[in-house]
């Protein structure tokens, strides 16, 4: 069975990032409307900038949740529990690799570092009310990063997505409503995201991050096999091909499916293409300069982009 639909209010303070500081207010003293049109924001009409904007957070409800859940602060409480050892060296010395990673990749993309906090939703970019571009980073995944070299790898994924996110406007108000109305748009974003996130400007990654889509449908195999009706109960977790891949991400999207959202499986073929093409276009090219990966990133692009999404 589908989950419940959300309304449309709950769908805003997921996408707006409204509903995500974990302070003493309650969200709704926290965000005060900003009144105007739509105030409402009901479902049966489309969504407006006035509506996205009602539900966004200011600079100082930023800067107070950057200031109580910061990625440092998770480090400091991860010390308080391993003291000086031999562990708690290596949870430093990752989350160091990851914000490294973060820097690197945003000045390749031509953005200021974000402000980053730890939140209970997914690692996602999202913008103040007054525009200024923040990254929540997952907690579970956090704590994942900071403990295993894998998690790490898997973190400067997500972040290198999320940068791409910024990098191409897709957290401002216009363009979140513009996503929400408009299920091709949106699935574009995100494909082009994606691509450009673990590509030549995000520190050629798309293994990683084809491995990472891997894992999430293998935890996925574990959920879906006790559906009633399930299709995947003679899949074997330890031995899964390409068509298991894509049967646990059919059977996945037959229960959760977006249209505003690409299958897990469509993520896969994509950077697939990506890697390969990647390394045609090093074979042909000598890639050395900033420059020089800006036009493999946008060649990779166009190579793929209309080609994954015409699929549909």
């Amino acid at each position: 069975m589908k989950p419940p639909t959300l309304s449309r209010k709950t769908l805003l303070l997921l996408c707006g990032a409204a509903c995500i500081l974990a302070c003493e207010a309650s969200a709704q003293s926290a965000l005060p409307p900003t009144g105007g049109a739509d105030e409402d924001c009901t479902l049966a009409t489309p969504y407006t900038v006035a509506c996205v904007e009602k539900y966004m957070i200011t600079n100082d409800q930023l800067q107070s949740a950057v200031s109580a859940h910061s990625l440092a602060n998770s480090l400091e409480t991860l010390h308080k529990q391993m003291g000086d050892t031999p562990e708690f060296d290596g949870a430093r010395r990752r989350l160091a690799d990851i914000m490294q990673s973060a820097k690197d990749e945003a000045v390749e993309m031509g953005i200021a570092t974000p402000d980053m906090y730890v939140s209970m939703l997914t690692t996602q970019a999202a913008q103040t009310r007054e525009g200024k571009d923040f990254v929540l980073v997952n907690e579970k995944e956090l704590n994942l990063a900071l403990n295993t070299d894998i998690g790490a790898d898997r973190l400067i994924v997500s972040l290198g997505r999320e940068l791409a996110h910024i990098r191409n406007g897709d957290t401002a108000p216009s363009a979140v409503a513009h996503y929400r109305n408009d299920a091709a748009s949106s699935r574009e974003a995100e494909l082009r995201a994606e691509l450009e996130g673990s590509g030549p400007l995000g520190g050629f990654r798309p293994l990683s991050a084809i491995d990472y889509a891997k894992d999430r449908l293998r935890d996925e195999l574990q959920k879906l096999v006790f559906f009633k009706g399930s299709t995947l109960n003679d899949i074997d977790p330890n031995r899964l091909s390409d068509r298991d891949y894509k049967a646990i991400s059919d059977e996945h999207e037959a229960r959760y499916g977006n249209p505003f959202h690409l299958s897990p499986w469509e993520r896969i073929v994509a950077l697939r293409r990506e890697l390969d093409l990647m390394l045609q276009y090093g074979l042909s090219h000598e890639v050395r300069t900033h420059s020089d990966r800006e036009a493999e990133s946008k060649w990779l692009v166009d190579q793929i982009l209309h080609d994954s999404l015409a699929s549909r």
